[in-house]
């Protein structure tokens, strides 16, 4: 990103006066500066910046209602948020931009802030920004263009590969729905499933069901993966629903403990009675589950308690804010012996680079996914993926068998 105009609102003078030389210094050429939150929001209504460096603590107005008056002014303004607060305000502001929409550089304490200004401008053009901006430019299908999506074959299940963290051996995948949009191009459903009626959130969890006992179907009975899929909470209601999905394994002679179940929030807690049978149900029969997104939403814990799931997911957000949170650092490890105590399988998602692995191996994390690894892929492409694995090991035990060797790779 070039950034050629730039705010600063300190209400500091020898912080907002080192702040701008650093600005200039590195070649942005247009500097401003407020001591006061009012005039940064006035700053903010008669011009466009590409970058505002703004303290969270400020007179007049906090640095919280400047993170509403760059959302309201709708532009692509890069923010770094700088305070002398402690870590879990910064990360709560943080948090907050992110779900306004506000592209955010970092969140960081004043004391390293001179040092770390210069790193995050400079390479601000060419790292991935947290930032919760929908980049489909207001696209908001209805309901009945999801579900034309779905019957003209519009939507499809994508695989993303899943790892055991302690050896790099491929462990499994989850189905993602990708919707291959004539206009937008592939999008990602789940940003549009909280607008869909009940209707059509059971006909997509039918659609990937499908999908996913297809796909373990193609690999056949010398599979060693386990392939997980997405199922809102709202349509896991009853024994009688876990069934009909084990009696589809058994159709398609699929084993059910290569399946995996993972039930998502819906923040709906009239399903909890239901969803607990239906889960029990699911692993009388062989299939294991999985609480989706652990540690994000409110009833995370309560299902937890009441719901015998074997697997435990968890969110994204836990390994992005732990990057740089003592405090979510301390979370994600209570996250994770919990789940151990429980004998529960611990998944972590969002493992987006080396760092990131080494944290998960830190903790403890059983299996991860992310970027770091791959991009999620159409199922031909993953099913040739796991034929050519699955072949790559047969030849090698052939190998020992008939080599003499040992028989236990």
């Amino acid at each position: 990103m070039n950034i050629e105009r730039a705010l600063v609102a300190e209400d500091h003078a020898v912080q907002r006066i080192y702040l701008k030389r650093v600005l200039r210094q590195i070649g942005v050429a247009h500097v401003a500066d407020v001591a006061d939150g009012l005039a940064a929001i006035d700053a903010l209504s008669r011009q466009k910046w590409d970058l505002v460096v703004s303290d969270l603590d400020m007179p007049g107005a906090t640095g919280l209602q400047i993170i509403d008056a760059i959302a309201n002014a709708g532009s692509d303004t890069r923010l770094i948020i700088v305070s002398s607060h402690d870590q879990r305000i910064l990360a709560a502001a943080e948090e907050y931009a992110l779900g306004k929409g506000v592209c955010v550089l970092a969140a960081i304490s004043k004391a390293s802030a001179l040092t770390r200004l210069t790193e995050l401008i400079v390479t601000s053009g060419t790292v991935p920004v947290r930032s919760c901006t929908v980049p489909l430019i207001g696209f908001r299908p209805t309901s009945e263009e999801i579900s034309h999506a779905l019957d003209h074959g519009e939507i499809a299940a994508h695989f993303q590969l899943q790892y055991r963290v302690a050896t790099g051996e491929l462990w499994g995948a989850e189905l993602l729905s990708r919707w291959d949009h004539p206009q937008h191009g592939t999008l990602d459903l789940d940003q549009f499933l909280p607008i869909a009626s009940t209707g059509l959130v059971d006909e997509l969890s039918e659609y990937m069901i499908a999908e996913v006992i297809s796909m373990l179907g193609k690999l056949g009975g010398g599979n060693t993966l386990r392939l997980s899929v997405n199922v809102s909470a709202q349509v896991a209601t009853s024994a009688t629903w876990a069934e009909h999905v084990a009696r589809r394994c058994l159709s398609a002679r699929v084993r059910p403990s290569d399946l995996i179940i993972k039930i998502t929030e819906n923040g709906q807690e009239r399903s909890s009675a239901g969803l607990v049978g239906a889960i029990a149900q699911l692993r009388v029969r062989g299939i294991d589950c999985a609480i989706d997104n652990f540690g994000c939403g409110y009833a995370s814990l309560t299902r937890l308690s009441v719901a015998p799931f074997s697997h435990i997911k968890l969110d994204r957000s836990l390994i992005a804010r732990a990057r740089t949170a003592p405090h979510a650092r301390i979370l994600l490890g209570t996250a994770v012996e919990m789940g151990h105590s429980l004998c529960m399988i611990v998944i972590a998602d969002g493992v987006e680079t080396a760092d990131d692995l080494a944290l998960a191996r830190a903790f403890g994390i059983d299996v991860a996914q992310g970027h770091y690894y791959e991009k999620a892929m159409p199922g031909h492409e993953f099913s040739n993926y796991a034929t050519g694995l699955k072949n790559s090991f047969r030849k090698k035990r052939w190998f020992y068998r008939n080599m003499g060797g040992r028989d236990d790779v």
